[in-house]
């Protein structure tokens, strides 16, 4: 995973594939920086029921330079090459599988020590380095050049969504690639009734209608799309009651946006919540809401299977979600309701209407639930990486 580690999404899909790859017989190393495993963040990530998975060890990496953006920079290209290479080295059985969020450097360092360490390369791409990587800029074009070199060098790449399919088709023409969508583990988020001492911890009743929002506080999450129509919302239904689990570089935007509306009291912010709390979190919703906004990086990656929504969909909770593709998850499934990114009085117009609608809710529940169980477990998923390890 490299330095820093990757939150939420980026770190639940590496951690789900690992384990249950690991449950599938195979032995699996999992390098992360010391200082998750020093934290705790690697820990609270990982549900109880699979703390002593057979086949499945963490591998601390050690930095070279301290936090910092510099920092983590100069470790990604010095510290996870090198800790790989210690680690890998003189063994015959070794297939590198290379997780590549941005940066770029993560992927590029593994890929100068391919041929040093003599095992296969596999990339599994989780998003677009770049909201344009055929930009003229010259950075842009730079880091479009790095990940054309680790394209090129990888034996084998999966990607999480259809449009990253397409650009590394676009980028490495002859490259095999395939679609490995975004999972969920369905037995550890599951259908559950509200979890009652969590929510008097909160200050909630049984009486308040709640939304929730799951993930890595971002700009490009809509966060403040959400604010705003919460405060038409809130005109409509002082009942309703706003959670957001996790955290993330905006939070005090969002804390300040919230109290510049008067609406402090009806939020909850939770800051990170470990994988085996999630769940229980979640419980709560009457409705789960991912306000994305129309940004650039959202019209290369088009994502189909947001890992916060499948989730979402395997505790048969609805979702509403911005239209940031045109397919995906929640109109495959019809556990949802898609509406026009940016506008929060789209936004608080659908809200209203779902909270309004239990029988709809309910069955939008049922049906997300069931596509996910058919379509996106890891346990399904972890088999067809298996058939590609052993491919290579």
């Amino acid at each position: 995973m490299g330095f820093p580690l990757d939150f939420n999404g980026n770190l639940q899909r590496a951690l789900f594939e690992a384990i249950h790859v690991a449950r599938l017989g195979l032995k699996v190393d999992f390098a992360v920086s010391s200082e998750a495993v020093r934290t705790g963040i690697l820990a609270k990530s990982v549900p109880d029921k699979y703390r002593n998975t057979d086949g499945f060890r963490v591998c601390p990496l050690a930095p070279i330079f301290g936090s910092g953006k510099i920092g983590w920079r100069i470790n990604n290209l010095l510290a996870l090459p090198a800790g790989a290479v210690k680690h890998i080295c003189g063994r015959d059985d070794v297939l590198m599988h290379v997780h590549a969020p941005s940066p770029v450097t993560k992927p590029f360092s593994l890929s100068l020590i391919k041929n040093v360490v003599n095992a296969p390369m596999l990339v599994d791409l989780h998003d677009s380095w770049s909201g344009n990587p055929f930009s003229k800029s010259p950075l842009l074009f730079l880091q479009t050049k790095i990940m054309k070199y680790v394209l090129d060098r990888a034996d084998f790449v999966v990607a999480a969504h259809s449009a990253l399919v397409d650009l590394v088709k676009r980028i490495s023409m002859h490259k095999r690639v395939e679609l490995v969508p975004n999972g969920v583990d369905t037995n550890v988020f599951r259908p559950m009734p509200r979890n009652l001492s969590l929510l008097k911890r909160l200050d909630l009743s049984l009486q308040d209608q709640i939304l929730v929002f799951s993930g890595h506080m971002t700009e490009e999450k809509g966060l403040d799309v959400l604010a705003f129509a919460a405060k038409k919302i809130i005109e409509k239904n002082k009942n309703v009651r706003f959670m957001l689990i996790g955290d993330g570089p905006i939070r005090g935007q969002i804390m300040d946006v919230i109290g510049r509306l008067g609406l402090t009291r009806f939020f909850r912010l939770t800051g990170f919540v470990g994988t085996e709390d999630l769940s229980n979190y979640i419980s709560l919703a009457d409705v789960c809401v991912c306000p994305y906004k129309p940004l650039a990086h959202y019209s290369v990656m088009k994502i189909e299977t947001p890992m916060k929504v499948v989730q979402y969909m395997s505790m048969a909770k609805p979702v509403i979600m911005s239209r940031v593709s045109s397919e995906n998850v929640v109109n495959w499934s019809n556990g949802g309701i898609l509406i026009d990114p940016g506008n929060p009085e789209k936004l608080a117009e659908a809200l209203l209407d779902l909270l309004h609608d239990e029988s709809s809710r309910k069955a939008m529940g049922e049906r997300g639930r069931k596509y996910v169980e058919d379509n996106l477990d890891w346990s399904v998923i972890a088999k067809k990486l298996v058939a590609i390890y052993h491919s290579l």
